[in-house]
């Protein structure tokens, strides 16, 4: 009832009522839907060939190399660095490729709802579109005072838009993408703006120990991410 169980009952009971319909699914187990608290669902198939832009990604590389120079190569941003590349390769209509790829392998899975991590609206509007319970927390970084003023009132604006469709099924997060690429400025906005609004944060903590030395010392090879990112060290 209101898409809940709300007893459970025996066969035989089930022969003796006289309900209004009965779904014989035979074998099958039914069970609560599976949550992924952390999806970034336009990152499937991220690592699918494309050669076609070998020019594009010939000149990614030279960046990636002079930004992330001294960085050994199987550490953690490094890894993140190569994500982050792929993902600038795709063009728009790959992105939302796949996401829908994303979202067909999520409810294929069992999945009922997600926490989409993302700073593109376009994807907003398909999510919200999906049968998928959606929790969108918007992807943001600065690294300075005057860049935090310019995300913070970007990111009101956007929200503001899509509240106007936003359906019942579907609500606002925001990430502050880390403590390395956030800048304190607007960490004090954000959190002020989420309770405000009663939105959910969330945020990327202690995944690796270039993060624990970034808290120790202040420093860390994430700055050469930063770097990569077309940020200043915060």
């Amino acid at each position: 009832e209101a898409d809940k169980i709300i007893a459970i009952v025996s066969q035989q009971e089930i022969s003796e009522e006289n309900f209004e319909e009965v779904v014989d699914y035979e074998n099958s187990v039914i069970t609560p839907g599976f949550v992924n608290l952390g999806a970034i669902l336009e990152y499937t198939n991220i690592n699918k060939p494309c050669e076609h832009k070998s020019k594009k990604r010939f000149l990614f590389n030279i960046k990636q190399f002079f930004s992330m120079l001294g960085t050994p190569i199987n550490t953690y941003p490094m890894k993140l660095a190569n994500i982050y590349k792929e993902y600038c390769l795709l063009s728009k209509p790959e992105k939302i490729l796949y996401l829908k790829e994303g979202l067909k392998n999520a409810l294929l899975s069992g999945f009922t709802c997600v926490s989409e991590i993302s700073k593109d609206d376009t994807l907003f509007e398909i999510l919200n579109k999906s049968p998928l319970k959606t929790l969108f927390f918007f992807d943001i970084k600065s690294d300075s005072k005057k860049e935090s003023k310019k995300v913070f009132f970007k990111l009101k604006k956007k929200i503001k838009k899509l509240k106007k469709i936003q359906n019942a099924n579907t609500y606002f997060g925001i990430y502050p993408h880390s403590i390395w690429s956030v800048h304190k400025s607007l960490w004090g906005a954000i959190s002020k703006y989420s309770r405000k609004m009663k939105f959910p944060l969330m945020t990327e903590l202690m995944e690796s120990s270039d993060e624990s030395d970034f808290v120790k010392y202040g420093k860390s090879n994430l700055d050469y991410l930063n770097n990569f990112y077309g940020y200043k060290k915060i």
